[in-house]
């Protein structure tokens, strides 16, 4: 990849399919570090917050370099920024996940409620009553529910 000549050990090696590999040398794959950790939050999220080849995707289309492979090729500062954008990627995939699951939910309950009759909705309406109103333990001050009441009349507000 770079225009100096450098011994294998001094540098790493995309997954490209075999025989088309790219080694990028050292000095050069910390340089590609540092960009890719510049670049636009939208080219981090399609690449899963994960490091390519720098000739990703239109002269490689090999997998991702493991977090062990960056690690051992860029300083630990380096690394730890790399890290920090994994895991923000991560974690967006996550609350994007629940938030589909949130909405699936929604969708489910709105539609069961679509398909029930009057008479159904207001059983409904009388057994969530019974079971938030009569049925829990609340504070005779502010009203607010007891979590995990034992039977103990003991408490504080």
């Amino acid at each position: 990849f770079g225009a100096r000549p450098c011994a294998l050990a001094q540098g790493v090696e995309c997954g490209g399919a075999a025989g088309e590999a790219h080694f990028v040398c050292d000095a050069c794959f910390v340089e590609c570090v540092r960009a890719f950790l510049k670049e636009d939050v939208r080219v981090q999220q399609l690449r899963e917050g994960r490091m390519h080849c720098p000739k990703f995707p239109s002269e490689c289309e090999g997998c991702a370099f493991a977090d062990d492979r960056v690690a051992g090729h860029v300083p630990s500062d380096l690394f730890q920024d790399y890290l920090k954008v994994r895991i923000r990627m991560m974690e967006q995939r996550l609350v994007e996940a629940h938030e589909k699951r949130f909405q699936e939910m929604v969708a489910a309950e709105l539609e069961k409620l679509r398909q029930m009759d009057e008479q159904q909705r207001k059983t409904g309406e009388a057994r969530k009553h019974l079971v938030e109103e009569v049925l829990t333990a609340h504070c005779p001050r502010c009203g607010q529910a007891y979590l995990d009441f034992d039977g103990c009349c003991a408490l504080k507000c």
